[in-house]
């Protein structure tokens, strides 16, 4: 699928130099193309998905899924959550990075919307327990202890031994 009229050769190539640990490399790749086309959500995945795998440039990250997660939701009603499968990484990542930042509540939407696009894959058990084990880090700090201890008990069905979660509980 062309996911650009004129850079899809940049995506095709960033994604590879990703795929090769090449993180750096990836994200020069797209920074060229994203200048030609700033709103491309494909781009902005490319570059910010890079840029989250380097300790110097992560917090960078933060800014362009905070782009490419508002212009998915700016496609949709206001009475709508989007969940556009494309960008299941996308909506994760921008979740860590928010927990980075304290931001709970929000962190814990973009988590949940991550997490209900796992559940339509076939290979989805390490990220959903992952994803449980965030949620409750997330809703013990919103102070819904309530909601921590259904995440913290849903993370110990799968793994009875995560420290991770026991910690919250």
């Amino acid at each position: 699928e062309v996911q650009s009229s004129h850079h899809q050769k940049e995506i095709d190539t960033s994604r590879r130099l990703y795929d090769e640990g090449k993180y750096i490399e990836s994200a020069k790749v797209i920074q060229g193309a994203l200048k030609d086309e700033p709103d491309n959500e494909f781009l902005l995945e490319c570059y910010a998905r890079a840029l989250y795998r380097t300790d110097t440039y992560r917090p960078v990250s933060y800014e362009f899924y905070q782009r490419l997660i508002s212009l998915l939701d700016s496609r949709d009603q206001k009475s709508t959550v989007a969940l556009d499968s494309w960008f299941m990484e996308a909506y994760w990542k921008y979740g860590t990075l928010l927990m980075d930042k304290g931001e709970w509540e929000k962190a814990a939407f973009e988590i949940s919307r991550a997490l209900a696009i796992s559940f339509s894959l076939n290979d989805a058990q390490p990220f959903v327990h992952q994803a449980y084990s965030y949620l409750t880090k997330a809703y013990f700090h919103i102070g819904r202890y309530d909601v921590a201890k259904y995440y913290a008990d849903a993370a110990l069905q799968i793994d009875p031994k995560n420290e991770y979660v026991k910690y919250y509980l």
